[in-house]
């Protein structure tokens, strides 16, 4: 019983992990693109 549990926690904390990973993931690459657009924070050297 208290493995079920404990392994229902387990999975909700994977999944937690997952999908903040993801949306970090997605934050990254916009992150990325919007670099590239605007020219980056190492634009002014050569």
């Amino acid at each position: 019983m208290g493995r079920m549990i404990t392994n229902a926690r387990f999975v909700r904390i994977r999944n937690l992990f997952f999908i903040g990973m993801s949306r970090d993931m997605k934050l990254l690459s916009l992150a990325n693109v919007g670099k590239e657009k605007h020219g980056g924070a190492g634009s002014e050297t050569p």
